[in-house]
């Protein structure tokens, strides 16, 4: 018989909202807002990266470019993408986001 695995969501919870977590998230964070600030299209339109920490069902921090052209730059030259690669965070696309659901449905109809 396989064995049962259960899950302890509320101690999940306390634990994605910690300190320690929080501290490690505003870590990778602050190396990502580095990596983006040093970018050459970046410096070269002065353009200002700001972060903000937030906490929802867990704590959170993002990264964003506060100017106009900031979304035409990410989307040329993926900026706030490849910085978080770099500092080994996964990056997936609302298309990936929704595939994996659609799998994950498909997989939890044929289960029952």
């Amino acid at each position: 018989m396989p064995a049962r695995i259960r899950l302890d969501h509320r101690g999940m919870g306390e634990m994605l909202r910690s300190g320690e977590v929080a501290a490690t998230i505003a870590l990778r964070a602050a190396e990502v807002e580095r990596a983006v600030s040093e970018h050459q299209s970046i410096v070269r339109h002065e353009m200002p990266v700001e972060r903000h920490a937030y906490t929802s069902d867990r704590a959170g921090e993002d990264v964003t470019i506060e100017h106009a052209g900031g979304l035409a730059v990410e989307a040329k030259y993926g900026v706030l993408a490849d910085a978080a690669r770099a500092v080994a965070l996964q990056v997936t696309t609302a298309r990936q986001q929704a595939t994996r659901r659609r799998r994950k449905a498909k997989k939890d109809q044929g289960a029952s």
